[in-house]
């Protein structure tokens, strides 16, 4: 089970499922007594939206940044959370962080596991080749948006 989970969180990091996030800023917040907050080198006024990119955060962990060969942050490596850098807090995104994290988190994490185990057991699994699925890791059904009408 810890390198299925090493494997879920390798394709996160890939390919995250939420690339971004949207967050206002509290009427309550400060930096250095003045109102509003600072995001890298910008800053925010109390009410002022802003929208953070977890795809170029996780893509840019400096755990990963330097390093080369397999550990290179373009490679798809689930060992990397197998090591001691990987399991530290924060290395994943997908369920957010800190007092804005989701709840559901165990239980989306159980129910991966099970679904997975279940897959498992019951298929076969073989790479395809990437030429076959247009370098995407997962099959791409395209289709003609402009068949489709609103209705109100």
């Amino acid at each position: 089970m810890p390198y299925m989970e090493a494997v879920v969180r390798e394709v996160w990091r890939m390919h995250p499922v939420v690339p971004i996030v949207g967050r206002k800023v509290s009427a309550g917040a400060a930096v250095d007594g003045a109102a509003g907050a600072t995001l890298g080198q910008f800053k925010l006024e109390p009410g002022q939206s802003t929208w953070v990119g977890l795809n170029h955060i996780i893509k840019s962990d400096p755990r990963w940044q330097e390093a080369t060969g397999e550990m290179h942050p373009a490679n798809f490596n689930p060992d990397r959370f197998l090591t001691p850098e990987g399991r530290e807090q924060g290395t994943q995104l997908v369920f957010g962080a800190g007092s804005r994290s989701c709840l559901g988190e165990r239980l989306a994490w159980l129910d991966l596991k099970v679904m997975l185990a279940t897959l498992m057991r019951a298929y076969q699994f073989k790479l395809a080749a990437p030429a076959e699925i247009g370098g995407f890791p997962f099959p791409v059904a395209k289709i003609n948006c402009s068949r489709f009408t609103r209705t109100p």
